[in-house]
């Protein structure tokens, strides 16, 4: 049998389309002198080999080591095989369309050798704002069906002058078979009105300069831009965004300025900022003036680097260092991807970048922090979208899940890889709601998407359940807060033996109730060990807008005297929420540590409106200091947290004329420490070592960071989300977890 075998056949899962590999693969196999082919299938990559078995593996081992930029690989099948016909050199065959699962490669950052080209006189693609290459450009932004070739994505309409079709046809070149590839005399061009290019350009950098705004279509959307330096026009920005204090993000001009402005980068955070994925990072910063107007209530702001050739040459003609950079839309909608919507929605622009390549699939910039040298994902997009987790779906099963209303994402599970879209946004409006529905659809045709379940919130009012309802599939639903922690436990691996610690804003729980300060144990089935005492919510969601009033309702529930609370208004509602207490009308109970944050963060620093989600409890964190470490005392009955001695020390300390810094330090340290607690009872009751933490609280990084090092010193196994964020963009994944560990 083995004397009939005339070669072997390698099949690659994983990115391996659009980034270079068919090239690597030809080049590789010419220098060790291997006959056979390479070619896309819908499965990934498929190689024969005609040659013995020590060649081919000499070959795998080779080509590991020194893949392309972009290419990663999940999975490797080598089958012993017979072709029909003998092959006497390598050649690169056409892609062809086979059952089976394609990763669709992540918009990637422009490279070094796009950008030294883009700034060189003598290079035909000098001062191209859409110079690219294998290792760099737009990806799923373009891309419209599988395979992935030019006539599958957006580029289809751009036909190659005879320059670009060399370099696309020419083996050796390093734009063999990248599908954005062009240049100005045949592909897509940047264009206001009547005016283009280089005079764009310039007029552009005019405008910043002078202090204006200008509107700058990019490679997933829009961006609002101005001179960050300028408080006139970054207000200007403030007012249209309805965004008084929520911080914005910046755009440097090289990463080597930015001591100059009081920001130091890690060497782990400097190479993320520079990979392919080039996210917005969250840093401390030591920049007082920068701080008192970017960031009004803390001392992060988001740093990103340009990452696309327009922006290199938007500073060309800028005269300044730092550019607000914020996602073009108006408040709670979509990012804009189109002319018309741009003009009519971001009327704060005086001018705009627009150009003609289409947008498939709008995605936002990421946003990332780092936890010790390791990235921790806020917003999940631009980069990371839509690239799988891997998880064991030995069942075979096919589903997909709809995640929840806010920092809503999508997953499609097909065989191994569950596919987690970008961040959409929240729910609550008509434009983020077709965004989503577009979303599933163009996914689910990328994906080739055939599900036979859709998994979804047990909140009947959310629209993600409404759509799943509409379907026509098997709805299966879970709960909220076990989606977190089932996040957690599928990007890492974990079965059972599991606690998960889950504080979060708001979930519908299994008892009616809102939940949010979760304890859960994972051992056979999930089930709730701990929580966060049960008080009432008053008025539902308008206690998420006003944290003020949920501190109010503590006060009256566990009726707690207070006597600093002058502001008749708030007097006169302190009073009307009691009587709403009493007479137990309309209030529903909760659980949310969010909303606890929130409370005492509303109560410290005067905070009655909350302009953005979590507004009051991020400025609480903003206050907190490193040096203390003293706690509240704190008490658990009938596995309960209870929330009352902690709010009566926190009222006498603000008597007693404590400083807000300490007093908002130590309400941290108490719930890291009642997270240490309730972790050691537990693993003294079922033996579990390994602890998840997920919910949009444990991205307050000081918290997280306070809990981690507790749990660790006690020896717990520390999990936490890792591709995805903690926030509820996580919940899809986690549904689709929970899913593939309980179904029969």
């Amino acid at each position: 049998f083995l004397e009939e075998i005339m070669g072997y056949k390698i099949l690659l899962s994983g990115i391996v389309q659009g980034v270079g590999f068919r090239p690597f693969v030809y080049d590789l196999a010419l220098k060790l002198k291997l006959k056979g082919y390479v070619t896309n299938t819908t499965n990934g990559v498929e190689i024969y080999f005609e040659d013995d078995e020590k060649k081919v593996n000499h070959f795998i081992d080779k080509m590991i080591k020194n893949l392309p930029v972009l290419a990663m690989i999940n999975e490797i099948k080598v089958i012993p095989t017979k072709e029909e016909r003998i092959y006497d050199k390598f050649v690169i065959k056409p892609s062809n369309k086979t059952s089976g699962v394609t990763i669709v490669p992540s918009d990637a950052a422009i490279c070094k050798d796009c950008s030294f080209e883009l700034f060189n006189n003598t290079d035909p693609k000098y001062r191209y704002p859409f110079i690219n290459c294998t290792n760099c450009g737009p990806r799923y932004s373009i891309i419209e069906s599988i395979p992935y070739d030019r006539k599958n994505t957006s580029m289809k309409t751009f036909k190659m002058c005879e320059k670009c079709k060399y370099e696309y046809e020419d083996l050796t070149d390093r734009r063999f078979h990248a599908q954005p590839n062009a240049c100005g005399k045949c592909g897509p061009k940047i264009f206001f009105r009547d005016i283009e290019g280089e005079d764009l350009l310039k007029r552009a950098g005019k405008f910043l300069n002078e202090g204006k705004v200008i509107g700058v279509k990019g490679i997933g959307g829009y961006h609002i831009m101005c001179d960050a330096l300028n408080l006139d026009a970054v207000n200007k920005i403030r007012a249209f965004k309805l965004r008084n204090f929520k911080p914005f993000a910046l755009m440097i001009r090289d990463i080597n300025l930015a001591k100059k402005y009081g920001i130091f980068f890690t060497d782990e955070e400097k190479k993320l900022l520079e990979s392919p994925i080039a996210p917005i990072i969250i840093k401390e910063i030591e920049n007082n003036f920068l701080l008192s107007h970017i960031n009004p209530i803390g001392k992060n702001i988001g740093i990103m680097l340009p990452y696309a050739p327009l922006h290199l040459l938007i500073f060309d003609y800028f005269k300044g260092d730092l550019l607000v950079a914020t996602s073009g839309n108006k408040k709670d909608e979509p990012i804009a991807i189109d002319k018309k919507v741009a003009e009519k929605a971001l009327n704060v622009c005086d001018l705009f970048i627009h150009h003609n390549r289409k947008i498939v699939n709008r995605v936002d910039d990421s946003l990332v922090r780092f936890v010790g040298n390791t990235p921790y994902i806020l917003r999940r997009s631009r980069g990371y979208a839509p690239l799988p987790i891997i998880v064991n779906n030995n069942k075979n099963l096919e589903a997909v899940a709809v995640g929840a209303n806010l920092k809503s994402s999508i997953t499609f599970l097909k065989k191994n890889y569950a596919f987690v879209s970008q961040y959409i946004g929240d729910l609550e409006n008509y434009e983020t709601d077709q965004f989503f529905d577009e979303v599933f659809y163009r996914m689910k045709n990328l994906f080739e998407g055939n599900p036979s379940a859709v998994i979804a919130d047990l909140h009947p009012d959310f629209y993600s359940t409404k759509f799943a309802e509409r379907l026509g599939l098997e709805v299966v639903k879970v709960q909220h807060h076990i989606a977190h922690m089932a996040s957690v436990m599928a990007e890492n691996n974990l079965v059972d033996g599991v606690m998960g610690v889950v504080f979060d804003g708001t979930g519908l729980g299994s008892d009616g109730n809102i939940w949010g300060g979760e304890i859960f144990v994972k051992k056979g089935d999930f089930f709730r060990e701990y929580y966060l005492e049960n008080t009432p919510l008053i008025g539902s969601d308008s206690a998420i807008k006003y944290p003020y009033r949920m501190f109010l309702s503590y006060l009256a529930y566990f009726n707690i005297q207070i006597d600093e609370i002058s502001n008749n208004s708030i007097v006169r509602e302190y009073h009307l929420i009691s009587q709403m207490i009493k007479n137990n009308f309309n209030i529903l109970y909760t659980s949310s540590m969010g909303r606890f944050f929130e409370a005492v963060g509303a109560y410290l620093l005067d905070i009655y409106k909350n302009e953005f989600e979590a507004h009051s409890a991020m400025a609480l964190e903003g206050i907190c200091v490193d040096e203390v470490l003293d706690i509240y005392e704190f008490s658990i009955i009938d596995k309960e947290i209870k929330i009352r001695d902690i709010l009566i020390n926190i009222i006498n300390d603000v008597k007693n004329g404590v400083k807000k810094e300490i007093i908002a330090t130590k309400f941290h340290n108490t719930i890291a420490h009642i997270v240490q607690y309730l972790a050691e009872e537990i693993r003294n009751r079922y033996g579990i070592n390994d602890v998840c933490l997920s919910g949009g609280v444990f991205q307050n990084i000081f918290l997280l960071k306070r809990v981690i090092t507790l749990l660790e010193k006690m020896g717990f196994n520390v999990y936490l989300n890792k591709n995805i964020p903690a926030n509820d963009g996580s919940i899809s994944l986690g549904q689709i977890y929970y899913y593939l560990l309980t179904t029969k």
